[in-house]
């Protein structure tokens, strides 16, 4: 029993091993809110110097905890931008469909996300860069990589974020995974 107030009390399972509390992460536990959501852009007809992006919109009052991963057959960078200066032909970029991680749930995320396939003139302020290897065509060998850190993505109308994958090789396969949940105004 674990006292969380005045008169109040809970059953906790314990580890069967040790007497330490059994848990779940905050992120498992969106998920279990239904309160988690991912989009995947994909291709498979990437050459070298070739592009594959997300644009992400955040919405006023809205907080996406956001992680995200690039998989690809052959070589490329993938970086984070904030701010990118979004043109008319990028804003209209393909609308991607949000899936709720959990497929029980009817709650809907505020948060938008396009698919790109084009490089970005100004792609703002760069957050985070790496490399990912591979072998060069397909089934040669392969690369993925997820990126260590959760953003907290910033909470303002009209704010977009730019995850980007540029291909190094040629006849190459890939796909960016963007997964969120948010805080705030619900």
């Amino acid at each position: 029993m674990a006292n969380i107030g005045p008169a109040h009390m809970i059953n906790m399972e314990t580890d069967s091993v040790g007497p330490w509390l059994v848990g779940i992460d905050i992120a498992h536990h969106q998920i279990h809110e239904g309160e988690m959501f991912q989009v995947v852009a994909a291709s498979t007809d990437l050459d070298a110097g070739d592009y594959l992006g997300l644009i992400v919109h955040t919405a006023t009052g809205y907080y996406p905890h956001f992680t995200y991963e690039v998989s690809a057959s052959g070589a490329g960078h993938v970086s984070l931008y904030k701010a990118p200066n979004i043109s008319a032909s990028h804003s209209r970029g393909t609308l991607l469909t949000k899936a709720n991680v959990d497929q029980n749930s009817s709650k809907t995320s505020h948060t938008t996300v396009r698919s790109v396939a084009s490089v970005l003139a100004t792609p703002g302020t760069l957050l985070e860069r790496y490399f990912i290897g591979g072998g060069g065509t397909r089934g040669a060998g392969a690369g993925e990589s997820r990126s260590g850190s959760e953003w907290i993505l910033y909470a303002v109308a009209a704010t977009h974020y730019y995850v980007e994958f540029k291909s190094s090789a040629a006849n190459s396969d890939g796909t960016v995974t963007a997964r969120w949940y948010e805080e705030g105004a619900d």
